[in-house]
């Protein structure tokens, strides 16, 4: 793509109120349903408000990826011993709809409804946050009821937590300790999650669907706004630079700069014991989380001995 080239639809910088953002349904039905969510349209945060506003295609014949928006819920970590509460997607061709919702149902019903989804959309990229723990799910679950999921099994994967540690979709050696979702979120647009984890599980053993929805739905507009920023700034090119802005500040202080007068003595650096320990799963050096008593990989989440 050249600089002169002008793709897709123009938005503006935008700030979203989260206080307006969330509005959850009163009742839950036991098939897909849309929480009433005012979504977003795609948008550039103030932050990145001077990089390129032009958005690129996300599938067609360019781009050649026909992606889904995917999150689930669980009630823990483990999928032999937990339960899939719910799980949420939104085609990022359509970011005006609401996102849908599939819950109230059994576990194999909601894998059903989902590999049906990936097939009736002709799906090959499935796009989420810390993916891997939801693919997990999603084979041990199609293992034990017997579904078939060709479609869903076959499609690539763009993972945005692996981007947000690594910078990259391949792998690069030591991948750095990525932020969670909803910290990520909370940095660039100030939305971070309604509730915590535990207290949306608590809500689902309660009774409180709806509350339950409300948490993926919000989870969804996360991944579908870092998905669109994502493929914005990484595909469009940078700015233009005339030959004057290439003249370096530091010639010009260079001889200013004092030497300091007292050098730092290696006596009086302390050593950092970081206690963090290499997963064996993710190979990434973390500090493990406590969960129901175990050691987890707060990047994987995958049980470290």
């Amino acid at each position: 793509m050249s600089d002169g080239a002008s793709v897709g639809i123009e938005k503006a910088a935008v700030y979203a109120d989260p206080s307006k953002i969330l509005s959850p349904i009163s009742t839950v039905v036991d098939k897909t349903v849309n929480i009433g969510l005012k979504k977003l349209a795609p948008f550039i945060p103030a932050s990145t408000s001077s990089a390129p506003s032009t958005y690129v295609p996300f599938v067609g014949e360019e781009y050649g990826k026909r992606g889904l928006i995917v999150n689930i819920e669980t009630s823990g970590f483990d999928p032999i011993t937990k339960q899939l509460i719910c799980i949420g997607w939104q085609d990022p061709l359509h970011p005006e709809a609401l996102p849908n919702i599939l819950i109230g149902d059994t576990e194999e019903n909601l894998l059903k409804k989902l590999f049906g989804v990936v097939k009736l959309l002709d799906v090959n990229q499935l796009i989420g946050y810390g993916f891997s723990f939801d693919f997990q799910w999603f084979v041990v679950k199609a293992f034990k009821y017997g579904l078939a999921f060709k479609e869903t099994f076959s499609c690539e994967i763009l993972d945005l937590m692996q981007v947000a540690a690594q910078g990259k979709t391949s792998f690069v050696y030591r991948a750095q300790r990525p932020p969670s979702l909803s910290d990520l979120s909370a940095y660039l647009w100030n939305y971070p999650k309604p509730f915590t984890d535990l207290e949306m599980i608590k809500y689902f053993f309660e009774g409180r669907l709806d509350k339950v929805a409300e948490f993926t739905s919000s989870q969804i507009t996360r991944i579908l706004n870092l998905y669109y920023v994502y493929r914005n700034l990484t595909e469009n090119p940078a700015i233009s630079l005339g030959a004057g802005d290439l003249q370096s500040p530091l010639n010009d202080i260079a001889g200013r700069v004092e030497s300091p007068t007292e050098s730092i003595s290696n006596a009086g650096v302390e050593l950092y014991n970081s206690g963090l320990v290499a997963c064996k799963n993710c190979l990434a050096e973390v500090t493990p989380s406590m969960v129901d008593g175990q050691s987890v990989c707060p990047v994987c989440r995958s049980l470290i001995n």
